[in-house]
């Protein structure tokens, strides 16, 4: 995402077994979905989102 992965790795690099299972934790824990994350984002810039703990 940030780090130039597409959603679909940084789930499986976090240990979960689908895209769709990430997306779901993703957005509950933060309030966005990854994708809309990931365009948010820029360095230096500050989310107004809750921190991602849950992972």
């Amino acid at each position: 995402m940030t780090n130039g992965l597409s959603v679909a790795n940084v789930a499986v690099e976090l240990g979960f077994h689908d895209q769709s299972h990430f997306h779901r934790h993703f957005k509950k824990a933060v309030g966005v979905a990854p994708g809309g994350y990931a365009k948010q984002v820029t360095p230096g810039h500050q989310l107004k989102h809750k921190r991602i703990n849950a992972f």
